[in-house]
């Protein structure tokens, strides 16, 4: 299915990810999507603190683009960048043919 989402619709628009944080956890992390490339991943109320505690921060600042039917999101955190390609495909982004939850 060709792409229906861009660098114009994108904007606004929240996503959610499990993030694995240990051979037995995986945490629940919103991303959402801001104008000018900029994408911040959050942990909710209830596992802020448990995030500051095992991460340092409950919160990531990012960057995000789209390549014609590739959507990039990279992170630098503790000094190490992290990227991730997903698919999109029609108004869906996928990670690994997984689809990821859109929530706004």
């Amino acid at each position: 299915e060709p792409p229906l989402l861009n660098e114009s619709n994108l904007v606004g628009t929240s996503w959610m990810v499990n993030v694995p944080v240990s051979n037995s956890m995986v945490v629940p992390v919103t991303i959402t999507l801001s104008a000018g490339g900029q994408a911040v991943a959050t942990v909710s109320p209830q596992l802020a603190s448990l995030a500051i505690q095992m991460l340092g921060t409950d919160k990531l600042v990012g960057t995000w683009s789209v390549n014609g039917a590739k959507f990039i999101a990279s992170v630098n955190f503790k000094g190490k960048d992290y990227k991730v390609e997903c698919d999109i495909s029609g108004d869906k982004i996928y990670y690994q043919n997984k689809e990821i939850k859109r929530i706004s």
